[in-house]
């Protein structure tokens, strides 16, 4: 598989990473220690279920398309999106 470029956001320092194609935003962020939840929901969520909305990141360059339901519902009211739900297949730049 191929290797996607990410650029992550956090708190003023920017980290470049890199993914395997297809792989889950959420883990990924995980696995280099960029956690998308905040405070408490660091330790109580749902382990990427797509079910407590606590994993939301904003994506401010190529966002992948909106196909699950809380996905698009979170575009309604202005809120981020749920890393647990998005694969990774091109290279973004995500806002912890």
């Amino acid at each position: 598989a191929q290797e996607i470029n990410l650029t992550v956001k956090e708190n003023g320092h920017t980290h470049h990473i890199k993914a395997e194609e297809g792989s889950n935003l959420r883990q990924v962020l995980l696995e280099h220690d960029l956690s998308p939840h905040q405070s408490f929901f660091q330790q109580v969520n749902c382990k990427g279920d797509g079910v407590c909305a606590t994993c939301n990141v904003q994506i401010t360059e190529n966002a992948p398309s909106r196909e699950h339901w809380q996905d698009k519902a979170s575009d309604e009211v202005g809120h981020g999106r749920l890393s647990c739900l998005i694969k990774i297949e091109e290279p973004m730049v995500v806002e912890l």
